[in-house]
């Protein structure tokens, strides 16, 4: 997991996203699946790193870094995350959208969504990821 965050951090500063968010994304599924860090809060080493990986991620995606802790904590069944998610305060763009979905594929354990106000930045969204969203909400079966 380690190797991964420093792969992710050179990616991140020669402005390679892509593979920023690759590598911080198999960091990030090493450290939750496989070092099981504790729970969000307590601070040991592997909490440290996952911290790490999720804030090298959120620049690379371009997304809130509270954002994707959430939605990494709701993939690893953390918490209060790991049958809710309360989305309302994110206003969603595309990036957004790709990481809901993301987990949604992706969650054991997650069976409601609190979702409030059309977002701003909808308008960003083209039909189909529209339609993928969708298709993942309802395909969802922790």
């Amino acid at each position: 997991a380690l190797c991964y965050h420093n792969a992710a951090l050179a990616a991140l500063a020669r402005q390679s996203l892509e593979d920023a968010i690759e590598l911080s994304e198999k960091g990030v599924d090493i450290v939750t699946g496989h070092l099981h860090p504790k729970r969000p809060g307590d601070v040991d080493g592997d909490e440290i790193l996952k911290r790490r990986l999720i804030t090298i991620g959120s620049r690379a995606k371009a997304i809130p870094e509270q954002f994707w802790t959430q939605a990494v904590n709701c993939m690893a069944g953390y918490l209060d995350t790991a049958t809710h998610w309360d989305v309302s305060i994110w206003d969603f763009g595309y990036c957004e959208v790709l990481e809901m979905i993301r987990v949604l594929q992706r969650t054991k354990t997650l069976k409601h969504i609190s979702m409030d106000q059309p977002f701003r930045k909808t308008e960003t969204l083209d039909h189909v990821t529209t339609l993928v969203f969708v298709n993942a909400m309802f395909s969802c079966k922790p």
